[in-house]
């Protein structure tokens, strides 16, 4: 199923690869964060999320912020 979504997949060259390591080495985020993060960061792309986490990186990479969920729900 994941092959008839409209993704884009690319190759992870050797500075992205640093960059990636960099932040993981130096911020407080998963190693899959730290990915996302990473590659936004290469491509100079925005940053869309909902994880209270990629706010230590605010300085270094655009980024979108969508709601968080609430844990209660209005009635």
């Amino acid at each position: 199923m994941i092959n008839t979504l409209p993704l884009t997949q690319i190759d992870v060259n050797a500075s992205q690869i640093e960059i990636i390591g960099e932040l993981k080495a130096t911020k407080y985020l998963s190693f899959a964060d730290s990915c996302v993060a990473g590659l936004a960061k290469s491509e100079q792309a925005i940053l869309v999320h909902k994880d209270p986490e990629f706010a230590q990186i605010e300085p270094e990479i655009q980024q979108f912020k969508l709601p968080y969920k609430s844990k209660y729900k209005n009635n």
